[in-house]
């Protein structure tokens, strides 16, 4: 399988996580001690994946590919990918923070936690969702005489701005 066009983490990144001898054994499919580089894509392509479809969805591809936390979280996505082919499971300290990721990955899908990077689109505040119902105008407040159970009121109709008006 090749990479996708735009990735988040290398091999010289996971290499460097979590060591040469541990992809090698994790990329290793055929148990031949040759190393199999379509195992090693599909766990960096399925990292990446899964942060675009978190967080690509509030910021551009090319500003998450070069930020370092998330080349990071790529990394452990990764590295926890691999280790887990042919039915393995992936070491408890990778598996925590591996879920420690997918935590705060589904933090900034919801905008809980934002990142550093410019968000996609324009995040402006704007009133173009504001509706004006017409029915209901400006106007000065004015006591009716008759109220709703038609009884008379007592009051003047222009009692509450007499009122006002007296304030000042």
């Amino acid at each position: 399988m090749t990479l996708l066009s735009t990735v988040y983490t290398t091999q010289a990144e996971m290499e460097r996580y979590v060591g040469a001898d541990a992809i090698m054994n994790w990329c290793d499919h055929e148990d031949d001690e040759d190393f199999d580089i379509n195992v090693l894509h599909d766990a960096i392509n399925e990292a990446t994946g899964e942060i675009n479809l978190t967080a690509g969805q509030l910021y551009q591809v090319a500003d998450l590919a070069t930020d370092e936390l998330i080349r990071r979280w790529a990394t452990i996505l990764a590295c926890c990918s691999a280790s887990s082919t042919r039915g393995n499971e992936p070491p408890m300290a990778l598996f925590e923070k591996c879920e420690k990721v997918h935590g705060w990955l589904e933090r900034v899908a919801s905008g809980e936690v934002t990142l550093n990077l410019p968000l996609v689109g324009d995040h402006a505040i704007s009133l173009s969702n504001r509706q004006i119902d017409r029915r209901y105008e400006h106007s000065t407040v004015r006591v009716t005489k008759p109220n709703s159970t038609e009884v008379t009121t007592q009051l003047s109709r222009d009692f509450l701005l007499d009122q006002v008006r007296s304030l000042e």
